[in-house]
């Protein structure tokens, strides 16, 4: 029996750490490590960590001074004696399928295995993805490319991964920044799948309590930590294939990530950011959309062609007042 190594990053999570440990600690296929990596908490993580460790064997905790989440996910990379990894967030839950189902056929056969996620709300439960069946690729890429709108490749809770290639590599969750960390490190990784599963059902439960909890209102950061390391993440990407249609797809991508942090600095960003500033990333969310416009990013979400033709229509021109104007219209439609 393969072992699984289970990574989970802790900080100031005691809400929801027990619901999440308890939900690890109960899967049908025991042959699991679970690494809590405490990230210098302030509240009462920490001993919950230890406290379950003090319990389960299989528990493994390791109290670091806060460095943020990509720091923590390394230590548990670097402890990790498991086959497998898989990574969980102390907020979120899984069922006890949640291992045993990336242990489907010929999973030894595979470099990378994709499973399903959904999103509890106050509101219902929300599936971002949709796939009926399984896909089974050898091109990471096209892949990628085929199911976008049904299966997004790059969290870092929707995959089981090798060990081997993760040490062989020396792959890691680069330090410091703060957005596209998972991004990054799944293209990282996707440079050594030769061959690759996306199991269609969903076992991962990320819990958001309402429309600004403390997931969404985090994702409104400056327009140039978004820029940047989405720039990066295209970067990483590109070291896997210079595809001409790959290189269309990310740079698609790129445009849709720099739109969309403009029109929400714009609308609900507390970030203070100067008309010059802001004229210059319009300008190039322009230019992009210009040159990068074959509509492969997310083509299979049924509103699609609806959001794809609101950017058009926000970033038509580079004039900061007109996307301005479109940027509150667009908040107030949706509300």
């Amino acid at each position: 029996m393969d072992k699984i190594s289970i990574i989970t990053p802790v900080y100031n999570t005691q809400k929801y750490l027990k619901r999440c440990i308890e939900s690890v600690l109960s899967q049908t296929y025991s042959n699991i490590e679970l690494l809590l990596i405490d990230d210098g908490s302030t509240d009462e993580s920490g001993k919950i960590c230890d406290e379950y460790a003090n319990k389960d064997s299989r528990v493994k905790v390791f109290h670091i001074t806060n460095g943020g989440p990509s720091r923590a996910r390394n230590i548990g990379l670097e402890n990790a004696t498991g086959n497998y990894i898989l990574f969980v967030d102390s907020d979120d839950w899984v069922d006890n399928q949640f291992v045993s189902h990336y242990l489907c056929d010929n999973y030894q056969d595979y470099d990378a295995i994709f499973g399903m996620w959904d999103i509890q709300t106050n509101k219902g439960i929300y599936n971002p993805s949709i796939l009926d069946k399984p896909y089974i690729g050898d091109d990471f890429v096209k892949g990628v490319i085929e199911l976008s709108g049904k299966f997004s490749f790059e969290l870092n809770c929707n995959k089981m991964i090798k060990t081997e290639i993760i040490k062989k590599h020396n792959i890691r969750f680069i330090e410091g920044i703060h957005s596209n960390e998972d991004d990054i490190f799944t293209y990282d990784y996707a440079r050594y799948i030769n061959k690759f599963i996306v199991l269609p059902e969903a076992h991962y439960h990320e819990i958001y309590l309402d429309e600004f909890d403390r997931h969404l209102s985090a994702r409104i950061l400056p327009i140039e930590t978004i820029y940047t390391t989405n720039k990066m993440s295209v970067e990483s990407a590109l070291k896997i294939s210079n595809n001409p249609l790959w290189v269309e797809y990310q740079n698609e991508r790129l445009f849709y990530r720099l739109a969309s942090s403009i029109m929400k600095n714009i609308t609900h960003g507390n970030h203070k950011i100067s008309s010059k500033e802001l004229k210059k990333y319009i300008k190039d969310a322009h230019m992009m959309r210009i040159k990068y416009n074959k509509h492969l990013v997310n083509k299979h979400r049924s509103n699609h062609k609806i959001w794809s033709l609101v950017y058009d229509i926000v970033f038509a021109f580079e004039n900061v007042s007109y996307v301005r104007f479109c940027s509150k219209l667009v908040s107030l439609i949706k509300k």
